[in-house]
C-alpha cells in the first residue's frame, strides 16, 4: 500500500470516527448507556432495588412503533413494579428545565396526586366477569422519600430547540413506551411474574438543570399577562414529579377498570400521568430513594391472589 493511500485511509478513518463520535453524542446513545450503568452497578451493589431488565425494548401503541431506552424492574409482595426509562441528552450548560404548578386543575382537585398506570389481573368472579388484564391508575403508592409537590407546567429556557417543548416531545415518547408495556402485558400476563398487578413508573433522565418555580400564575396582569412577581422564586432540584397531560393517541386500547364519570376526574385520572424528571447527576440518589408500596386491591375484587 502507497503513502498516498496509507494518509487516504487514514483521512477516511478519521473522518467515520469523528462522524460517529457526533452522532453518539447528539442522539444520546451513549448517555443511555452511560445511565443504565450506572444504575446497573447501584443494584449490583445492594444500593438499589431495581434490577435492570432490557434495554432498546420495541413496542407499539396505536399503530406507532417506538422503543423504550432501558426497563428496570422490581418484584414486591404480589407485584412487579415497572421503571420505564427515557434519557435525553440536551446542551449542557445551556438547556434549563423550568418547572411551575398550576393553581386550578380541576374541581375537587386537592393535595398531592401521584397518577401511575397500573395493569391489574382481573380474577374470575363468574360467567359474566371472565379472566382478564385490565388497566387502571394508582394515586399515590409511589415516593422518593422526600416532600414531593406536583408540578403541571414545563418549559425549556436556552435550549436551541426554538418553540418546541423539548419537555413535552421526550415525556410524550415516554408515555408512549408506558402504553407500549401496558398493551404488551395484555397480551402476555406472564409479564405480570405470577402476581396479580403491575404498576408502571415512567422516568426520565437528562443532562437538563431543573429549576422549580413556586410562581402564583393566577396573579398575573390581565393587561399584559406578566406575572405579578419579578421574582420566581427558582430553586435547583435533582428532580420533579411533572403531571404530564397524555393525550388519548399515546393511550393503550386495555378496558379501563372504572370510568371516572366526571370530566375534572377523567383528566385528573385517565389524562394525566406522573413523571419523575432526574438530572442524570443524581441518577444513583433517585434509585436508592424510589420506594413502592404494593397497590391497592379495589373492593370490588375477590380476595385471593392470583396462582402463577
Amino acid at each position: 500500500m502507497s503513502d498516498t493511500e496509507d494518509r487516504t485511509n487514514a483521512k477516511r478513518l478519521e473522518h467515520v470516527n469523528t462522524g460517529l463520535r457526533k452522532f453518539l453524542r447528539d442522539h444520546g446513545y451513549a448517555f443511555q448507556f452511560s445511565v443504565l450503568r450506572l444504575a446497573t452497578s447501584t443494584f449490583q451493589n445492594e444500593d438499589s432495588e431495581w434490577e435492570p431488565e432490557a434495554s432498546e425494548l420495541p413496542v407499539s401503541v396505536n399503530g406507532n412503533d417506538t422503543r423504550i431506552d432501558f426497563v428496570l424492574t422490581q418484584k414486591g409482595d404480589n407485584y412487579m413494579a415497572y421503571m420505564v426509562a427515557e434519557c435525553k441528552r440536551v446542551d449542557v450548560g445551556k438547556a434549563n428545565w423550568c418547572f411551575m404548578p398550576a393553581p386550578f386543575v380541576g374541581k375537587k382537585t386537592r393535595g398531592v396526586k401521584k397518577v401511575f398506570e397500573c395493569i391489574a389481573w382481573i380474577p374470575e368472579v363468574d360467567d359474566e366477569s371472565p379472566c382478564g388484564v385490565s388497566s387502571r391508575c394508582v394515586a399515590q403508592g409511589v415516593s422518593t422519600g422526600t416532600a414531593e409537590s406536583p408540578f403541571h407546567l414545563a418549559r425549556s429556557i436556552g435550549d436551541p430547540g426554538g418553540n418546541r417543548n423539548v419537555i413535552d416531545e421526550a415525556c410524550g415518547q415516554l408515555l408512549r413506551g408506558i402504553s407500549g408495556i401496558a398493551a404488551m402485558i395484555g397480551s402476555d400476563s406472564a409479564l405480570l411474574g405470577g402476581s396479580n398487578q403491575a404498576i408502571l413508573i415512567p422516568v426520565l433522565f437528562t443532562t437538563a438543570s431543573l429549576w422549580s418555580s413556586s410562581v402564583d400564575l393566577s396573579t398575573a396582569s390581565l393587561e399584559d399577562g406578566s406575572p405579578s412577581q419579578a421574582d420566581l422564586e427558582l430553586k435547583s432540584e435533582r428532580w420533579v414529579l411533572y403531571q404530564c397531560p397524555m393525550s388519548p393517541s399515546l393511550k393503550h386500547s386495555l378496558p379501563q377498570f372504572k370510568q371516572t364519570g366526571e370530566m375534572h376526574r377523567k383528566l385528573e385520572y385517565d389524562l394525566t400521568r406522573s413523571i419523575y424528571v432526574v438530572n442524570a447527576s443524581h441518577t444513583r440518589a433517585f434509585l436508592q430513594s424510589v420506594y413502592v408500596e404494593r397497590p391497592r386491591v379495589p373492593a370490588e375484587w375477590p380476595d385471593g391472589r392470583r396462582s402463577s
